[in-house]
């Protein structure tokens, strides 16, 4: 217990004091009546109940305990440091340590340990939280960190938590958690009812943290690998939750979800939430992290038409995708495109596989000039002159697919190969020649395996 081993034994002394001092005598408790979410065995209920809210009355300012735990708290290093990094931030009027220490500390500690102990002082409890309180004091890094927990509709996995990186996961939500959220979004006023709905069908979420610096990744970046993953998926996040964490955790606020055209299933076994690491770690970070970078303009187009109510026009996000990885020249265009496009997809198919692979996207490239020029799209017509079944939706799921299946194969050969400037150019020469015999691709590809 904390009291056994206190690193701080000033500070933890006079904290119990003006702890059991605070909850006998200055103390109020009022309640809110707000909606409170409960999970049963066959599924949850929202309804209104009152819920406790503490508070301390300002007359304690008077008591010399409190001030005795205001100057402990004041000659704390960590204190310091932090009081000098948001001094420069806050109005000449506002200068003053022990308002601040107050307010984020003092106040919030004695706030804290009454919620837990339901308004009865009791040592494990208090223990328990000033542990977390002195964990942060004796932490030499920053201030704070902010938390974001972002639901993943239609995502399942057999493992129940995945490292990405620094910060960066995706785990299972407890059912607890969910109804700890929606009581944040109550007490706190928003009006995300309707999002929370898609968020307590949720059984995974990503969550990050991070510092004074914001990550570089982030849950878009993971919602895009994982709709990169595996074919006939396309997984989102659904707007976000953000908490502030110092030394105990505070809800900061939420972010509604960004439009998403269509979402889709995705079920990892073990076995493939492995190979998505390795996946995410060899080949998609890596691009991800370098600038200028031409599957960096590919990933970017591929998430906008992720992003598109509009899925004809998103056509022209598609295609900009397949120019970025196949072309390099300015002359016939949409021939060199289907042409390469064909040949590496369709690498070791048969020759029915490829050419339905080179039509559909010659058909998909001549689409994407008419929309640029503002021409109607008449798909019964493109149907008849091109002899093909599908109607439209189908048809750009499946030019969707082929993009998704280019990123794939360049992000592998980017990640082995490192196919920037004359190494792209030249890659792109090997599946010309490789058009009408595999051999010159065989080789590369053998060669780069």
């Amino acid at each position: 217990m904390a009291r056994e081993k206190a690193e701080l034994p000033k500070l933890y002394k006079s904290l119990i004091d003006i702890t059991k001092l605070a909850i006998s005598k200055y103390l109020f408790v009022g309640t809110v009546d707000t909606k409170v979410l409960k999970f049963h065995d066959k599924g949850y209920s929202i309804r209104r109940q009152p819920v406790p809210m503490y508070g301390i009355e300002v007359g304690i300012q008077r008591e010399p305990k409190y001030n005795k735990c205001i100057k402990h708290f004041s000659e704390m290093p960590k204190v310091k440091e932090i009081w000098d990094f948001v001094k420069p931030n806050k109005e000449p009027t506002e200068w003053d340590i022990s308002s601040h220490i107050r307010n984020k500390y003092l106040d919030s500690f004695i706030v804290e340990v009454a919620k837990k102990t339901h308004g009865q002082f009791d040592l494990d409890t208090f223990d328990d939280v000033y542990s977390e309180l002195e964990k942060f004091l004796m932490d030499d890094r920053s201030e704070s960190k902010m938390l974001e927990i972002s639901p993943l509709p239609h995502f399942q996995s057999e493992l129940e938590k995945m490292e990405l990186s620094t910060g960066l996961k995706i785990r299972k939500i407890t059912r607890e958690e969910k109804e700890g959220i929606f009581l944040d979004y109550s007490l706190s006023s928003v009006n995300g009812y309707s999002d929370m709905f898609v968020f307590l069908g949720c059984d995974f979420v990503i969550e990050y943290t991070w510092g004074r610096e914001r990550p570089e990744v982030n849950a878009r970046h993971v919602a895009l690998a994982l709709s990169l993953f595996k074919p006939k998926s396309r997984i989102d996040y659904h707007g976000s939750i953000s908490y502030r964490i110092s030394w105990w955790r505070a809800f900061a606020g939420l972010l509604g979800p960004e439009p998403m055209a269509h979402s889709k299933p995705l079920k990892l076994t073990k076995q493939d939430a492995n190979k998505f690491l390795r996946f995410w770690e060899n080949e998609f970070m890596p691009i991800v992290m370098k600038e200028g970078h031409f599957m960096k303009i590919t990933l970017s187009r591929f998430e906008d038409f992720r992003r598109r109510r509009n899925w004809l026009m998103g056509l022209i996000d598609l295609a900009i995708c397949l120019e970025a990885m196949y072309l390099r020249e300015n002359q016939e265009l949409s021939y060199r495109l289907s042409h390469r496009c064909a040949t590496l997809l369709g690498y070791e198919k048969s020759a029915e596989e490829k050419e339905q692979i080179r039509k559909f996207i010659k058909i998909a490239y001549d689409i994407r000039s008419r929309l640029i020029h503002g021409e109607q799209i008449e798909w019964e017509k493109i149907k008849r002159k091109n002899e093909i079944e599908l109607e439209a939706y189908p048809f750009v799921e499946q030019v969707f697919e082929y993009v998704r299946q280019s990123i794939r194969r360049f992000l592998a050969l980017t990640s082995k190969c490192e196919l920037v400037g004359t190494k792209h150019k030249n890659f792109l020469r090997i599946v010309d020649s490789s058009i009408y015999s595999e051999r010159p691709l065989k080789k590369y590809l053998t060669g780069s395996a």
